[in-house]
């Protein structure tokens, strides 16, 4: 649930409870005229219809919630996806990479066997592994705060929808161009972020180049889908 739907449904109730309201003020009103009491009734039309007024400000803020509503839904999900797919990608996508790894955690069978040598390299290889699963849980971890900071942005740049003067709130209206623009500078930051990453990272802190050129390919098709995203 995005933080701008119990906004919307706050509106829905007062909405139901304003169109009852108006309903009881024309129900008294034609009592009023069968008593001749037109003055009382001319006072209850006028009431009715100053309600009429709020009743329409009304639905045209529910409309607008609603669609902020979908457009960050829609961006929180984008973002989610985009940090499943990456989480769930294979370490590897080639048999020589595989070799390396079941090399890795078979280690402490063939140390016996293979000698000195043998002990030289598996702690290498250990702390390589370990540097790179450090490295991909700290970009997942960062993708994740983007994702929940920039919902948190949207929903306070969107704090004038508690106000319930519908001529404030008409003042209001390139609230939806603030949003796309919002959206584009967070993507447009984690597009730069991930182009510093790729720029700073050497071949001697990933491992071979095989595995730089896997590694760079994720992170370069969550930039691209990125970048299309914001030229939509």
């Amino acid at each position: 649930m995005t933080p701008i739907v119990p906004k919307a449904n706050s509106e829905r109730v007062r909405l139901v409870r304003l169109t009852e309201a108006a309903e009881n003020l024309k129900k008294r009103a034609a009592t009023s005229v069968r008593m001749g009491k037109e003055s009382e009734a001319v006072d209850l039309l006028v009431q009715k219809k100053k309600l009429t007024k709020a009743l329409e400000n009304i639905k045209e803020r529910i409309e607008v919630l609603d669609m902020l509503s979908a457009k960050i839904s829609e961006v929180i999900s984008m973002k989610q996806n985009m940090l499943i797919e990456y989480a769930l990608r294979p370490e590897t996508s080639n048999g020589e990479d595989s070799d390396d790894k079941i090399r890795v955690f078979s280690s402490t069978v063939n140390v016996g066997t293979n000698g000195a040598g043998s002990s030289d390299s598996h702690p290498k290889s250990v702390e390589k592994e370990s540097f790179e699963l450090r490295n991909e849980a700290h970009a997942i971890a960062s993708m994740a705060d983007d994702a929940e900071q920039s919902a948190l942005q949207m929903s306070d740049s969107f704090s004038f929808l508690n106000n319930s003067d519908p001529a404030n709130y008409i003042k209001n209206h390139s609230a939806y161009d603030d949003l796309i623009e919002h959206i584009n500078l967070q993507m447009k930051s984690l597009e730069y972020e991930i182009e510093q990453f790729i720029n700073s990272q050497s071949v001697e802190e990933v491992g071979s180049e095989k595995q730089r050129s896997d590694k760079w390919q994720r992170l370069s098709d969550i930039q691209m889908l990125i970048k299309e995203t914001r030229e939509k």
